[in-house]
């Protein structure tokens, strides 16, 4: 059995004011294939009359206390203990009073009552927090004259659920974790008492190392999270728990990271036991990259797709089992779109953290290769498909995820992520390698994932009438991984994103509904009506336009799709070209060198700019992967 450490407060209640007083101790249990129990002695919190208090509770984490409740007053006074949670939101999250049988126990004995002067009384509370995100839940109470209705503020909820006492000691625990008496000890913090235990088991872990509130990475059966160590990617704590494997810090820009890997390297590499943390995984082993982009909201700042400065956007990370922000105009909150795919709701999307590579019967998503190209629209999206099959998880991972090729709103997703003061910013990426055309035959030179160039393209000599480059790059420059490489990436570092400003372009699921808006243009994609239709999730629709670059067309965007909020951003001289009945296809992310007709090179890219195509097969159009959890 556990021991049961309670919170204890003093709730002073008068009809002119009301204090809550503790001296406290609250144990956390996480869950995970080793769970351990972690103590918490950071709230520090004082209830007064017409306040309210704020408690966060971390994902899968108990938080209970007892309540005392004392009348200094010379009469009897009613009192109500509310809190603001809407319960039938999250059905993972319980609040209510502890009692020994809740089945026949099932409202608060003592969420609403009379206290006699000079008496107190003892409430024992929970909140149960089996979710996979920190919840704040705020505690108020009511008072009033024993012959009165007691009035709750707006938008809270009477203490009136029960909740039994066996359920806070197996609550979100994976094993039976015990204490030995001798273990605990009291210390003062702060002018606090408090009573703090240490697990059996040895190990007393600290909370989450990220605190800046993005959901915990789902990881499907299969994927290895893994941190950089400074030579190469290694197994990190896949509970963020551990410094010295630390996995994800978003405050940071420390964006969590996850891997593929081989079928026969696959059960070692999730075992513990044969692959420790801190196991470095080569390159060979490796099958496919991941970042993970934690479900947000942001707020809105250019809804009429006005030609406006780059500026920071504001994020604030999410719990999907919150009612999700619907704002519509500027400075209005807005839950991201790229979080609801059908009717599901994210908690984040996994994102390739380069174009893919590979072949289209075996892709890859590597760095330092060449990316995959000559796939029509409909090609390119089988492929990304072929990410959720056993070649790369188990077959419990497959049951798992739903893995599709990029949409326009998920690139949106990224680069708003990048705007914020979770990555870049305002910093523009540095370009990746770029292609390079030759006028006369139209051959394109490719370049590798996640890589920066230096070339610089000499254009001295004149063939009828058009410059010529005399230097081409060859191979990657500066690897992913390097001071110059990382300039590529949406976090300025190894853990970002890459080749989202440069390299191949990328199309993306982003097309546009016929005139008469009863189904999709799909051209030259190998797409019709039988593969994709116009309700399908794995595309974004956009309505029929006959412009591609003036204030009509950018009106057609998608709140978040990082077209017409952003126009223009980073790069002016890049293609912002909306899709158009000969491009119904929308490109992302290359960069290309304009005017031949000049000695002069031109990059044209930026994260935020966006060219239509026409879903053809081509030799530098390529496409990324995204990966979703049911």
């Amino acid at each position: 059995m556990k021991k049961i450490i309670y919170l204890t407060g003093v709730i002073v209640v008068g009809l002119l004011f009301l204090t809550l007083y503790q001296t406290y101790a609250m144990f956390t249990s996480s869950v995970s294939s080793d769970t351990v129990i972690n103590l918490d002695t950071t709230l520090n919190y004082k209830f007064k009359i017409n306040t309210t208090q704020t408690f966060k509770v971390d994902a899968n984490t108990v938080l209970h206390f007892n309540a005392i409740i004392e009348n200094e007053m010379e009469g009897s006074i009613k009192y109500g203990i509310y809190h603001n949670y809407n319960l039938s939101s999250n059905t993972n999250v319980q609040i209510g009073e502890i009692v020994l049988d809740a089945s026949t126990v099932t409202t608060s004995p003592n969420g609403t009552g009379v206290i006699n002067a000079s008496e107190s009384k003892t409430v024992p509370i929970a909140i149960i927090n089996n979710s996979n995100a920190t919840i704040e839940v705020s505690f108020g109470i009511t008072t009033g004259y024993t012959s009165n209705t007691l009035t709750y503020p707006a938008n809270t909820y009477a203490l009136v659920k029960t909740i039994d006492d066996d359920a806070i000691g197996s609550a979100s625990c994976e094993s039976n974790l015990t204490y030995n008496e001798e273990d605990c000890y009291e210390e003062i913090e702060n002018g606090i008492e408090y009573t703090k235990c240490i697990v059996i088991t040895g190990q007393h872990e600290i909370p989450n190392l990220d605190t800046s509130g993005a959901n915990a990475p789902v990881l499907a059966d299969g994927m290895i999270p893994v941190y950089w160590n400074g030579t190469g990617w290694a197994k990190a704590d896949k509970d963020n728990v551990d410094s010295t494997y630390q996995w994800y810090d978003y405050n940071a820009k420390k964006w969590a990271n996850a891997v593929m890997v081989t079928s026969g390297t696959r059960t070692a590499y999730m075992s513990n036991e044969t692959k420790p943390l801190g196991t470095v995984i080569p390159e060979s082993d490796i099958l496919a990259y991941y970042v993970w982009i934690p479900r947000y909201r942001y707020q809105l700042f250019n809804v009429n797709s006005e030609t406006i400065s780059s500026k920071e956007i504001a994020i604030s990370f999410e719990n999907k089992s919150k009612a999700k922000s619907t704002g519509t105009v500027n400075n209005a909150w807005l839950t991201h779109p790229a979080f609801t795919l059908g009717t599901d709701e994210l908690d984040g999307i996994w994102v390739g953290k380069f174009e893919t590579t590979g072949t289209s019967s075996t892709p890859t998503i590597k760095p330092n290769i060449n990316s995959l190209f000559n796939q029509k629209v409909s090609t390119q999206f089988t492929t990304s498909q072929k990410f959720g099959t056993t070649t790369y998880l188990t077959s419990n991972g497959v049951s798992q995820v739903d893995a599709h090729m990029m949409k326009n709103t998920e690139w949106g997703a990224v680069a708003y992520l990048k705007q914020s003061k979770y990555g870049l910013g305002t910093t523009a990426l540095n370009y990746s390698n770029a292609y390079i055309t030759e006028p006369d035959d139209g051959t394109y030179y490719a370049n590798f994932t996640g890589c920066k160039d230096t070339y610089v393209n000499t254009r001295t000599s004149l063939v009828e009438g058009e410059y010529v480059e005399t230097i081409k790059s060859a191979g990657c420059s500066h690897s992913y991984e390097t001071t110059q490489g990382v300039t590529t990436s949406t976090t300025g570092n190894v853990y970002g994103i890459y080749d989202m400003t440069g390299n191949g372009l990328e199309t993306v699921m982003g097309v546009m509904k016929n005139e008469a808006g009863t189904g999709l243009v799909y051209g030259n994609s190998g797409f019709n009506s039988s593969t994709l239709a116009l309700d399908s999730k794995y595309v974004d629709v956009y309505t029929y336009g006959t412009t591609y670059n003036d204030q009509t067309a950018y009106n057609r965007r998608i709140l978040g799709d990082a077209t017409g909020e952003t126009i223009k951003w980073d790069n002016s001289k890049a293609y912002y070209y909306f899709v158009i009945i000969n491009g119904v296809w929308f490109c992302r992310g290359n960069m290309v060198i304009d005017s031949y007709s000049s000695s002069t090179t031109q990059y044209l890219s930026s994260i935020f700019s966006f060219n239509n195509c026409y879903g053809e097969s081509l030799s530098n159009v390529t496409f990324r992967s995204v990966i979703t959890n049911k």
